[in-house]
């Protein structure tokens, strides 16, 4: 199981509404005026240029001033730009303040994020039981990104019953992460008996996504033959996709595979070119 995650909740779950050229006069009318949901509209204009020209500092502006007369979106949305540093310094603690403030109002993109940052430990101490906490009300409230990420919570704690029951919730929804992880259980028989056929079933649902960890993992049951027949031309297919993606520990194998010639023709030239991909992300890993 991959016990790396990205803080996708944080930085991509809040969505933008575009606007037209009189709606846009109107919005900046009323936010002078000081009404907190056009201040937050301008905000998210600057940021997207709709309408003006992109400004993260303006957007920062506006989106302050919303979020400061207790506007949730706005201060969900100022946690992120705390989060990313953009029209501001990058600051955790900040992210986290307000992502909590928002989050008390019951805004479930708030809550997920302020999950995370608990589980993480981003601005806050780790705390499990209350990143469980935020991540259930979250998940309450139909964030699928919420059910996955409890699923991640539950595996890691090897609650794997708790894990396969979040997982499959997200699956279901169309999280390929989700989809993959529920592959994993099932080969590598996490709670489950193991059934290679419905480790199959998942990760090729989660590669009919594009989603590069799936591609490998169902690249390495065709190389061994684990519950398809064996065939190392659609092993290489997958490990192809996933390694051209950056997934690394695809890229090394292709490396290894082409300077011994395993399961293809031996070609230096291409081992060379997989092993400078190895190395360029082990020094951006160590930077």
């Amino acid at each position: 199981m991959n016990n790396k995650k990205t803080i996708i909740g944080i930085i991509s779950l809040f969505t933008l509404t575009f606007y037209s050229c009189a709606t846009t006069d109107s919005i900046f009318k009323k936010a002078k005026s000081g009404n907190a949901k056009a201040q937050y509209n301008r905000g998210v204009m600057y940021i997207e240029g709709d309408g003006v020209s992109k400004d993260d500092s303006e957007a920062f502006k506006w989106i302050t001033k919303s979020a400061k007369q207790g506007n949730a979106k706005a201060q969900g949305y100022l946690g992120s730009l705390y989060n990313k540093g953009e029209g501001v310094s990058k600051n955790d603690f900040e992210a986290f303040k307000w992502y909590r403030k928002a989050a008390e109002q019951g805004y479930d993109e708030a809550q997920f994020s302020l999950g995370i940052m608990y589980n993480m430990g981003i601005g806050v101490r780790p705390d499990d039981e209350q990143a469980l906490k935020w991540c259930h009300k979250a998940a309450a409230q139909g964030i699928t990104d919420a059910y996955n990420y409890l699923g991640f919570m539950y595996y890691n704690d090897r609650n794997y019953a708790k894990a396969f029951k979040w997982y499959l919730k997200a699956a279901k929804k169309g999280s390929a992460d989700a989809q993959n992880s529920l592959g994993i259980m099932y080969y590598h028989n996490k709670g489950l008996a193991k059934n290679d056929s419905e480790a199959i079933k998942w990760f090729r649902k989660a590669v009919a996504q594009g989603f590069a960890d799936a591609q490998y993992n169902l690249g390495s049951m065709y190389d061994l033959g684990e519950g398809v027949p064996k065939d190392a031309a659609e092993a290489l297919r997958l490990y192809l996709k996933a390694a051209e993606q950056g997934h690394f520990t695809a890229q090394n194998l292709l490396f290894n595979k082409y300077k011994y010639g395993d399961g293809v023709p031996k070609d230096i030239n291409e081992a060379q070119k997989w092993y400078q991909k190895v190395v360029e992300q082990l020094k951006k890993q160590n930077q």
